[in-house]
């Protein structure tokens, strides 16, 4: 995506291929567009549009590189991630909050 209005026209084309999103929650998000699909009654997928080479591109393209590159951190956030998963394992919503304060640790101690 070069800017959100080319992620605003994507909506629609991709609702009518089984998405579905929220304008109500996308209008908070100024970075990026949110869609979901579902299968038997499940959230099997979550798409994020966003700006190619803006904030929230970069910042996920560090968290990533960052788990590669340090076996320690990665370790530490499967095991988070499976403790959270048994924790909130039908809120995905509290689940994913719960996530946040560990990225936003490791991003503290890497700046």
């Amino acid at each position: 995506m070069g800017s959100i209005s080319e992620a605003d026209a994507l909506l629609e084309p991709l609702c009518a291929h089984g998405y579905v999103t929220s304008a109500e929650f996308n209008a908070t998000l100024s970075d990026r567009r949110w869609l979901m699909r579902h299968a038997n009654g499940r959230r099997t997928h979550h798409l994020h549009l966003v700006v190619f080479d803006g904030p929230h591109w970069t910042s996920h393209l560090q968290f990533r590189d960052l788990l590669r590159s340090d076996a320690a951190v990665a370790s530490r956030y499967e095991r988070l991630k499976h403790e959270l998963a048994e924790q909130h394992r039908d809120d995905r919503e509290a689940y994913t909050h719960a996530k946040a304060a560990f990225i936003n640790e490791v991003f503290t101690n890497v700046a």
